[in-house]
């Protein structure tokens, strides 16, 4: 009996019998009786954006918290909400309507037809789908790029 219950062990001890399920991704998370979301969203003031198409001044951030729902407490590593709440509230604007702006304010660059919109070191390639805040402090450089590409005007945005 002591040999079978032995094997047994044995056997059994080379299979886990630990947290197989997952965190539920469909969970809401209550972040305060007027916003619930979901695990993995990010919020900035209450306003539901995706984190690698949103560029906001790093001296504008107050603070950065992640909200985790009930499976957070069952599973280690369960994936909450980020909300980041700013100092000044500055409208996000989308990428094409601050590079229009831009043009607009900038009388040589308003008969260029052709820009490359580079922002913290990234290409934009599609400038909707990216918002930006409207804020005094980021800092905005100007390039025209060599004459092989005339006509084309660098933009670079940096905090």
């Amino acid at each position: 009996m002591k040999i079978l219950c032995t094997i047994i062990l044995l056997i059994f001890s080379n299979s886990t019998y630990g947290q197989r399920a997952f965190p539920d991704m469909n969970e809401d998370i209550i972040i305060d009786k007027n916003l619930t979301a979901k695990p993995g969203e990010w919020f900035v003031d209450r306003i539901k954006v995706n984190p690698r198409k949103v560029f906001i001044h790093s001296n504008n951030i107050s603070n950065m918290k992640v909200y985790k729902g009930k499976s957070a407490e069952l599973y280690s590593g369960g994936i909450g909400a980020t909300v980041i709440a700013r100092k000044k509230h500055y409208n996000l604007i989308s990428l094409t309507e601050f590079i229009s702006v831009i043009r607009n304010q900038i009388t040589n660059l308003q008969d260029k037809d052709d820009f490359e919109v580079i922002v913290e070191g990234n290409l934009i390639s599609d400038l909707s789908e990216y918002k930006i805040e409207s804020n005094p402090d980021i800092r905005i450089s100007i390039h025209n790029l060599a004459n092989e590409n005339k006509g084309q005007i660098r933009i670079q945005l940096e905090n």
